[in-house]
């Protein structure tokens, strides 16, 4: 029978908020607001793995893949296969020739238009699922890294592996996006070393952190440009991996403040939203696939001044809370439960 632990709803509440910053700025796509933009994706994904990090338990190479697996894997090839799929589906409905070029970033795992080794351009991609593989990827070398001998020697191997991820991602972009695998390290260790000082929970430490972590996110807005993920670059990706320690701790002080300010079951659609983040995650790179071509193309690009501000404001608080209504109605749905949430597949765990 499998062991249930008990959620720590801060950590819920700050994947939630950080899923809805990931939709916000991908609907930024087109509105020149860069510092905005700049502040949005400094916060929108480390905090991911600094949680991993944070509950990081010794497994077993091999039970780090198969778990890797059916949470990540297959629920990356299922969407994956979806947008494939309603995509050959469309350019057969338009008597369009069938592009198969997509089956190139659908196994490269790319999120965005790239450069390989090689030099060769892979311009279509998969969308927000590309961190789905390259999450699969960091786990397993964050418990490679896991098993040197001292904290010392923990320190210097991820500190290594992000100095030879930067150094990739200034070159081109590897399957996977091994990259940017290798430069999220930091988050997972700075994440386990916070929960071993205990600096989540300690109130005497806090207000030095904060203070630090606004200090960064507002000179990796100004000076720092967008730090994409998604490729692993920034204009000055030192600041930048930085700002994401700090918008780290940021988003889960904010969370525990608001578990502290509100009853619980105020934050309770919040909460479990945080819960199926990954579900959220899918649902929102169909969406933005399908959608976003039309929507900046032929509408968004033709406004300007307030009528555009308007408009764009206006289709993040309708995405943010069609995705989040859409995503609370499909978990109920048994077959969707068993492939995002409860992961039951025929591999069985050992």
């Amino acid at each position: 029978m499998k062991q249930v632990r008990k959620r720590i709803l801060a950590f819920d509440i700050a994947r939630a908020v950080t899923i809805f910053l990931v939709i916000v700025g991908h609907s930024m796509n087109g509105w020149n607001h860069p510092l905005l933009s700049n502040l949005i994706f400094a916060i929108n994904l480390p905090v991911f793995f600094f949680i991993s990090g944070y509950f990081y338990r010794h497994k077993s190479i091999l039970q780090t893949i198969k778990t890797g697996f059916n949470n990540l894997i297959l629920p990356y090839f299922v969407i994956a296969t979806a947008i494939v799929g309603l995509n050959f589906l469309k350019e057969s409905l338009h008597h369009q020739a069938l592009n198969w070029g997509l089956l190139i970033p659908y196994f490269y795992g790319n999120g965005a238009s790239v450069t390989t080794p090689g030099n060769y351009d892979i311009v279509p991609h998969m969308g927000a699922i590309w961190f789905l593989l390259m999450m699969f990827l960091a786990n397993i070398i964050f418990q490679l890294f896991m098993r040197l001998e001292s904290p010392v020697s923990q320190a210097m191997g991820v500190l290594i592996a992000v100095l030879l991820g930067i150094w990739l991602a200034n070159r081109f972009s590897l399957p996977w996006t091994l990259q940017s695998a290798l430069e999220v390290q930091i988050y997972y260790l700075v994440g386990y070393w916070a929960h071993r000082m205990n600096l989540i929970k300690t109130h005497h430490w806090q207000r030095l952190i904060i203070g630090l972590s606004v200090i960064l996110l507002g000179l990796t807005t100004v000076f720092g440009g967008k730090y994409t993920l998604v490729t692993g670059q920034a204009a000055h990706q030192g600041l930048s991996i930085l700002a994401g320690i700090g918008s780290s701790f940021l988003l889960i002080y904010l969370a525990q403040a608001l578990e502290h300010l509100f009853d619980p079951k105020r934050l309770a659609r919040l909460v479990q939203l945080g819960a199926i983040s990954m579900l959220v995650l899918c649902i929102h790179d169909l969406d933005i696939i399908f959608l976003d071509q039309y929507l900046v193309h032929h509408f968004l690009s033709h406004l300007h001044g307030w009528q555009q501000n308007g408009a764009y404001l206006s289709l993040i608080v309708i995405r943010v809370w069609y995705t989040s209504v859409l995503a609370l109605v499909v978990v109920k749905i048994s077959w969707v439960r068993r492939i995002f949430i409860e992961r039951d597949y025929p591999l069985a765990l050992t």
